[in-house]
């Protein structure tokens, strides 16, 4: 008896959640990113914003945000001293 592949996404045969098509579309951090309206995909990490900058001294959450937006054209990403980009 073979064992049939049931996706947890979308409920359908024949292939798993990480192979899902409805993957990509449910991420909400590609979606934040700005990957829904077209923009390139940044490198960022997530941090606390009581993080503290080793460069100069200040937490996450008091440094500027990028240029950076999500699809509802909300800046959310912070730019550290050392250029690093933030998700607090």
């Amino acid at each position: 008896m073979s064992e049939r592949l049931m996706c947890c996404l979308c409920a359908r045969e024949g292939h798993l959640s990480k192979d899902c098509p409805m993957a990509r579309a449910l991420n909400p951090f590609k979606q934040l990113a700005g990957e829904a309206v077209g923009q390139p995909v940044p490198e960022f990490r997530r941090a606390s914003g009581s993080c503290v900058c080793q460069a100069c001294g200040l937490e996450y959450r008091r440094h500027a945000y990028s240029e950076h937006r999500d699809w509802n054209d909300d800046p959310f990403l912070n730019v550290l001293c050392n250029g690093d980009l933030v998700k607090l």
